[in-house]
């Protein structure tokens, strides 16, 4: 072995465990029991650290597999998001920290989950029913407000599951559904939870950004019929522009832009327009780039990191420069000072 990797060969393991002895036939009990822990998390590489091992992909992937399964491991550079049904969560979490530090954890008794399902009485189902994704207890509020039955919690950080969405699905109790994912990263989780579960028409807006879920949801008719009311809700995400200012973890560059850490970035849909050491300067230089002769209308969601004097100076500069309304929301959203939506 040590020969093959000195030439350059690396040996995988065919059948890897989490540690000699550690567990028995764990696959074969979770063949045998319908439920388990639907576990979550992100990892924070560290492998310069002492006592922390190099990660490797398919070796960490092969490892899952032998003791869990609906596993989904995506690597972004030095961090590695995780999901995985397991009977034992703690043999996971104990294996993954040999490779680096956990930035967040989420373990969920899918058995209990189902007992509280089951023991729910079926009620007469209603005619529609939304679901949004949000974070933060303002942007929360604001779904509320435009009709929103149910609120899936999840943002940039830690994104819902499929499972997340049956769940959600299932307690609205409703015969047609619309989804608004708000996030990219979550469609396929939505789209995926649309298609699985029974005796419901369920239908996934792909709204990618809080605004888009918010005009969605403004556009809904509860007297309208279901394809009428996608369409419409569809149609009017492609009306609004969605900007973002959140803080880097890391110097870098990207599109000739250099990006310091702790700095704030002003992003422009999926663009960086800037990166300052002051966030209202970051706000202000993204919102000159989305404004134009046609906009009428500045919906500024403000995050749990700004204060109110940081706020009101966007807003002078806003009127100072621009003859359009602007509607501020205190959203106490984490990870985004700003989130802004033009109209």
């Amino acid at each position: 072995g040590f020969k093959s990797a000195i030439d350059g060969k690396m040996i995988e393991r065919t059948k890897p465990s989490l540690s000699q002895g550690q567990v028995g036939n764990v696959q074969t009990q979770i063949e045998n029991s319908e439920f388990g822990y639907c576990t979550e998390f992100i990892l924070q590489l560290s492998p310069e650290k002492e006592g922390k091992k190099n990660f490797n992909e398919k070796r960490f992937v092969n490892v899952l597999e032998n003791n869990g399964d609906s596993i989904v491991v995506v690597q972004d550079e030095d961090l590695v998001k995780v999901h995985i049904h397991t009977l034992k969560p703690g043999n996971i979490f104990n294996y993954a920290q040999q490779f680096g530090e956990f930035k967040t954890l989420k373990v969920e008794n899918m058995q209990e989950q189902h007992s509280h399902i089951s023991e729910i009485t079926k009620e007469e189902q209603k005619e529609y029913a939304l679901i949004s994704v949000a974070v933060g207890e303002g942007v929360s509020k604001m779904f509320k407000d435009l009709r929103v039955d149910y609120i899936v919690s999840g943002g940039q950080t830690m994104n819902p599951s499929t499972e997340d969405f049956v769940e959600a699905i299932k307690k609205v109790n409703a015969k047609n559904v619309f989804i608004m994912p708000n996030n990219s990263n979550i469609l396929m989780a939505a789209n995926q939870a649309s298609e699985v579960v029974e005796d419901v028409n369920c239908k996934v807006i792909p709204t990618k950004t809080i605004p888009q879920g918010m005009v969605a949801c403004m556009m809904f008719n509860p007297d309208a019929g279901v394809e009428d009311n996608f369409n419409e809700m569809s149609e009017a995400i492609s009306r609004i522009k969605s900007g973002q200012v959140t803080f880097a973890i890391k110097d870098t560059k990207i599109d000739g832009i250099e990006i310091k850490e702790n700095y704030f970035m002003g992003l422009n849909g999926k663009n960086i327009i800037s990166c300052k050491e002051d966030k209202v300067e970051a706000t202000t230089e993204l919102i000159e780039t989305m404004i134009d002769e046609e906009s009428e209308i500045i919906t500024l969601i403000s995050g749990e990191d700004v204060s109110e004097e940081e706020t009101n100076k966007i807003v002078d500069y806003i009127t100072s420069r621009f003859p359009v309304e602007i509607d501020v929301k205190n959203g106490r959203q984490p990870v985004y000072s700003y989130i802004i939506g033009v109209e």
